[in-house]
């Protein structure tokens, strides 16, 4: 008796939205380490004083989802869908979303996201939705619909600069795969405004050569090179905010450990100075 009294004492003193972040975030970001522990601990107890109360129920699933129990987070999700009639709840479809995407069952977790916004169309995590369903339709082929669905969740992307980038990406790959070359080129050179990589620049000399643009193609080609030796620079231990200037100046002629070793000699010779 005492220690069913120690847990409901335990569960009084804490709140379903004190945990709330962090599942979300362990939802949005599953690759992210998230301390979930102690939600898990709150969402058993929680269920075991409260055993029809069926939105604890999906929080538990979504616990078990983020700590890779995914036996249990899909028995969790069917007994709230069935026995505890939560089908009217989006964090429910949203879940069991995220857990068909998770096996690559896209069919079904097609069905699970677009429920999800039918129950309630400003559902918070909707850009999240709107980026799985275009996932979803770039794996099945449909690149017209992944389009318009990537397109969705950069509009509410927000200040997130690397999301921006890696949307604009995927809009590009699809436009790209549609033939819309000159939108796709539009789109890639939006990327290189939050994030210039090796990537991108090939994909933009690609697109060039095939509008027939040479000047254009050529130019992304040096600085393709540029970045891949300012990424050798940077295997080597070389900070980014010096390894970068470098490139610019190399002899396309030079092998690359060449230049690391001349880069060597002048740095060396610039510690010295300072000595």
């Amino acid at each position: 008796m005492s220690t069913v009294l120690s847990v409901e004492n335990q569960v009084s003193e804490q709140t379903e939205e004190q945990f709330y972040p962090a599942i979300m975030e362990g939802l949005r970001n599953p690759q992210e380490i998230v301390d979930i522990h102690s939600a898990l601990a709150f969402f058993e107890r929680k269920t075991q004083l409260e055993n029809s109360e069926g939105k604890h129920w999906v929080y538990l699933g979504h616990c078990y989802f983020i700590s890779q129990d995914l036996e249990r987070c899909y028995a969790i999700y069917q007994k709230c869908l069935y026995s505890l009639k939560e089908d009217t709840n989006p964090q429910l479809w949203y879940g069991i979303g995220l857990l068909y995407s998770k096996y690559n069952n896209w069919k079904y977790a097609e069905v699970a996201f677009l429920a999800a916004l039918k129950i309630s169309p400003d559902f918070e995590e909707k850009g999240i939705i709107y980026s799985n369903l275009a996932k979803i339709y770039k794996n099945q082929g449909h690149y017209e619909n992944a389009e318009h669905y990537y397109k969705k969740a950069y509009e509410l992307s927000a200040s997130d600069l690397k999301l921006k980038a890696e949307l604009l990406c995927n809009i590009g790959y699809c436009l790209e795969l549609q033939n819309k070359n000159q939108e796709a080129v539009k789109v890639y050179k939006e990327v290189i405004k939050y994030q210039k990589n090796q990537e991108i620049l090939g994909s933009l000399a690609r697109l060039y050569e095939k509008l027939g643009d040479a000047e254009s193609a050529s130019c992304c080609h040096k600085e393709f090179n540029s970045e891949k030796i300012a990424c050798a620079f940077n295997t080597k231990g070389i900070p980014n905010d010096i390894a970068q200037p470098i490139p610019q100046c190399y002899n396309p002629y030079m092998s690359s450990q060449h230049i690391y070793a001349l880069y060597c000699l002048q740095l060396s010779k610039n510690c010295l100075s300072f000595s």
